[in-house]
């Protein structure tokens, strides 16, 4: 028996498949089920989250069940990419154990697997809900993502939490030292705790559109999707009240920047530290009375890293350090933002830093150095 596949249809699936981070030790992750149906194969692979696509091609594949190892066939197929020949894939058996995949010139074969468990059932929840990500909400997810906790200990906290408020989305995260708000004009019906897990596969040109059901969010691609369930326990018990009320409070301006500039300046810090651990991203900021400029520094071992952002006079001098770690993702976002300018402020107990720009606000809790008992 043979079956074959168009060379760019099979490169399309196999790059949504590989958007499914392996996890080693989990064989689920690291091999491809592929179940026969007529001329129809499904191939599925599942680690943190889980990924399910169709794929027609003609003829019989030679496999009613087969499990491919994706560290193995990944490069092989995607190898043709550099290739100019645009002939088909080309499946047959060398024996009962033994598939063989032909493109041109080129062969591999791959060695049957005994069966694996742990890949899931595909969602059959109804749909509440689906949603196209414009580039800015997509954005604003990214922010949050790594100021919320992947974290066993604290379920209810271990998403960005998306609600609708009329005109659009709010979204929300938090580790309850950092809090995140921004607006998205993207439209939804109901809310949801966006998985963690799924936030990097949002980058990707071939996602069409984010299905929100009952248990899971599935991001879906012209012939499959990739699913996470949700936290049940976030969806109800997320605090976005205490984060609203938190951005509401009197504050006091510290001073104020273009938001392409401030993000600039941080940018570039964060490159220095790129073979650092992230925690030991520590951004301090400091001003004197009376000074015009504002002086970053990051202290690692063995090194220290200054730079200074003139932003007029200061409102008031002020020394605090922020978890760069956490914010990285929020600078990155102000550096191509040439509109807007960033307020930086204490709220009234001088304990939360609140960083104001366009359609984003976060506040740090921060011990402002500067009134040392």
């Amino acid at each position: 028996m043979t079956w074959q596949v168009d060379k760019d249809k099979l490169l399309k699936t196999i790059d949504i498949l590989a958007l499914v981070p392996p996890n080693p030790g989990v064989p689920s992750s690291e091999f491809f089920k592929v179940i026969r149906k007529e001329n129809v194969l499904t191939l599925s692979v599942a680690s943190v989250v889980t990924g399910q696509v169709k794929l027609a091609g003609t003829g019989t594949f030679p496999f009613k069940r087969f499990y491919l190892d994706r560290k193995l066939f990944i490069p092989f197929v995607q190898a043709s990419k550099d290739l100019q020949t645009s002939s088909p894939f080309v499946f047959e058996a060398v024996d009962e154990k033994t598939l063989l995949v032909i493109h041109g010139s080129r062969r591999a074969q791959f060695c049957a697997q005994e069966k694996i468990t742990g890949y899931g059932i595909a969602p059959k929840d109804a749909l509440l809900d689906k949603v196209v990500l414009d580039k800015t909400t997509r954005n604003l997810i990214y922010c949050a993502r790594d100021i919320a906790p992947n974290d066993p200990s604290t379920p209810h906290l271990n998403c960005v939490f998306a609600q609708p408020n009329g005109t659009g989305l709010d979204i929300f995260a938090t580790n309850q030292k950092v809090i995140f708000h921004g607006h998205a004009e993207a439209r939804a019906r109901v809310k949801i705790p966006f998985p963690l897990n799924l936030v990097p596969l949002l980058g990707s040109d071939a996602l069409n559109e984010i299905h929100w059901r009952e248990t899971i969010v599935s991001l879906n691609f012209d012939n499959g999707h990739i699913w996470q369930p949700i936290s049940a326990k976030a969806k109800v018990t997320f605090p976005t009240a205490q984060i609203k009320e938190a951005f509401n409070q009197p504050q006091t301006l510290l001073f104020r920047t273009s938001c392409e500039k401030f993000g600039t300046v941080i940018n570039r810090m964060c490159s220095y530290l790129g073979a650092v651990r992230r925690e030991d991203w520590i951004l301090k900021l400091s001003c004197g009375e009376g000074h015009s400029a504002v002086a970053l520094s990051c202290e690692i071992p063995n090194s220290l890293f200054k730079e200074r952002l003139k932003v007029g006079a200061a409102i008031k001098p002020f020394k605090m350090n922020w978890p760069l770690n956490m914010l990285a993702p929020v600078f990155e976002y102000l550096a191509t933002d040439k509109k807007h300018d960033v307020t930086v402020s204490l709220d009234k107990t001088g304990k939360i830093c609140m960083v104001k720009a366009g359609r984003l606000h976060v506040g740090i809790t921060t011990k402002e150095e500067g009134k040392k008992k």
